[in-house]
């Protein structure tokens, strides 16, 4: 099973228009991934940083796992879209969980700390 990006949204801008992505230091990037050719998609959540912004991150450019962030020599959507897809594109896992699991490493994923409840009840 693939992985695909099926969109990208943001509370902190609109992600279509360029001014505000290119003046923001930082963004929250929710990036909405499902099996590829198929229908459905799960939220993780990606920090996108310029490089150097405020000190942080000189000289270190990509996905920083620890921070689940990805950091760019500026602010761009397009870039952004670019490091997704290549980061998708050789990913391949037998389920949607394993799958999961794996870009969750670069993106926190709405479920990671899902845990089944009891049903009411029991």
């Amino acid at each position: 099973m693939r992985a695909e990006l099926k969109g990208m949204y943001s509370p902190d801008a609109d992600l279509a228009d360029p001014a505000a992505v290119g003046a923001a230091d930082a963004l929250l990037v929710q990036l909405m991934i499902g099996p590829a050719g198929a229908a459905g998609e799960e939220a993780f959540d990606l920090v996108v940083r310029a490089a150097g912004s405020g000190g942080v991150d000189a000289g270190r450019r990509g996905f920083d796992p620890a921070g689940r962030a990805l950091v760019l020599d500026r602010m761009d959507i397009a870039v952004v879209r670019r490091y997704i897809d290549d980061f998708l594109r050789d990913l391949e896992r037998p389920t949607w969980q394993a799958l999961a699991g794996v870009i969750g490493r670069i993106a926190r994923w709405e479920f990671a700390d899902y845990r089944p409840g009891r049903e009411a009840g029991e």
